[in-house]
């Protein structure tokens, strides 16, 4: 279900793809003044320098949306960071191509946010620009009042989530838009979007912030 944007030959966003032809991603990432023909998704790849590999497949954007509530104007500490990319034709599902579930009416944010989470991209290990071949880090979500400490007044408990850092590593610069997984009752869900964040990498201190996806308000824009 991972995703990669390119656009101009170069990677710069990720997303998961939540059905046939819609993409979960973050706003933040689709609010600049590209269209739609300057963004294409590709599916498959485990490394942006190898578009060639035979499982890599590339499709064409249509148009996306962003979620109503966030403020193109502010650069940071921006709630309700998601966004919506919809394909020009739908993506042939297998057994190694799946889509990833949005938090169901079923899970408590209790059942979704407690342990760890798993962060997967293509961004750094180090907080400047580039990619990487893709990987993953498992990585505990942190409490409200913890993200307040660091963040002050750009965290919002009810638009986001934080994880990792202090130690315990973080996502970093190309990221953004990936996925904060948990998995539950042999099910991966999208608990976050990578949003924002002080540091990043294995080194960071301060956790990093994630887009939350389990509000009511939020599933229904994701869902529509």
């Amino acid at each position: 279900w991972l995703v990669a944007f390119f656009t101009e030959g170069k990677f710069f966003c990720a997303g998961s793809l939540i059905g046939p032809r819609h993409v979960l991603s973050a706003a933040h990432c689709f609010r600049s003044g590209k269209g739609p023909g300057d963004v294409t998704a590709y599916l498959g790849m485990t490394d942006p320098s190898d578009l060639s590999h035979p499982g890599v497949s590339k499709h064409s954007v249509l148009w996306w949306e962003l979620h109503p509530e966030y403020d193109v104007t502010r650069r940071q500490g921006n709630g309700h960071d998601l966004a919506v990319v919809t394909l020009r034709a739908s993506v042939e599902f297998g057994s190694d191509r799946q889509p990833i579930c949005l938090p169901d009416v079923d899970l408590t944010e209790a059942d979704m946010l407690t342990g760890n989470g798993t962060v997967v991209g293509w961004g750094t290990t180090e907080h400047k620009p580039g990619t990487s071949p893709l990987r993953k880090v498992e990585i505990p979500f942190r409490s409200d009042r913890l993200c307040t400490s660091y963040y002050r007044s750009q965290y919002e408990a009810h638009t986001m989530l934080c994880a990792g850092g202090e130690g315990a590593g973080d996502a970093c610069k190309g990221d953004s838009g990936g996925p904060l997984m948990v998995k539950r009752n042999d099910r991966w869900y999208a608990a976050g979007v990578v949003s924002f964040g002080y540091e990043c990498g294995p080194e960071a201190t301060s956790p990093g912030v994630y887009a939350r996806t389990d509000s009511r308000g939020d599933l229904m824009f994701l869902r529509n």
